[in-house]
């Protein structure tokens, strides 16, 4: 029994078949979404900057076929890295925290793209250190995931 596998990248198809079989089956590659490059987290910021998150598509057949959004958001100032090094949860604004958002990607995961996210910093942003927080949401309500890493906002 040979198994023969096609990719069609037209329509990114990966059709599965047993010569031989009675039963055919075929998967459909979707995509998930990661970010964040080298220069985007090595770079020091200053009010009235943007950060661009660039999106990068991942192929992956376990998923299911749905829309996603793809949210980009800072939450700070913190005195020290150490701080958000501790913590795994996205803080809440308050207490002199604010959050910053990039406006919301919503696409297919069925066609891959290359999408950005850009968070334009206020020009009263305080200096410190911020936590980059990512995520992608499966808009059926099957599941998300997010990121985080650290920047650096300079006066």
């Amino acid at each position: 029994m040979s198994i023969g596998i096609a990719l069609t990248l037209a329509s990114c198809f990966v059709i599965v078949s047993k010569s031989g079989a009675a039963d055919h089956k075929s998967y459909r590659v979707t995509y998930s979404y990661s970010c964040c490059s080298w220069k985007l987290v090595h770079t020091d910021y200053r009010p009235g900057n943007r950060l661009t998150v660039r999106w990068s598509p991942v192929p992956d057949s376990s998923l299911p076929n749905v829309r996603l959004q793809l949210n980009a958001w800072i939450v700070g100032p913190f005195p020290t890295s150490n701080f958000l090094n501790d913590n795994t949860e996205s803080p809440t604004p308050g207490s002199g925290l604010h959050k910053v958002s990039a406006v919301a990607v919503r696409l297919s995961n069925s066609v891959p793209s290359n999408p950005v996210s850009v968070i334009r910093l206020p020009m009263n942003t305080a200096p410190g250190y911020y936590d980059l927080w990512t995520e992608v949401v499966w808009l059926d309500g099957s599941g998300s995931g997010t990121g985080a890493t650290i920047i650096h906002v300079s006066k």
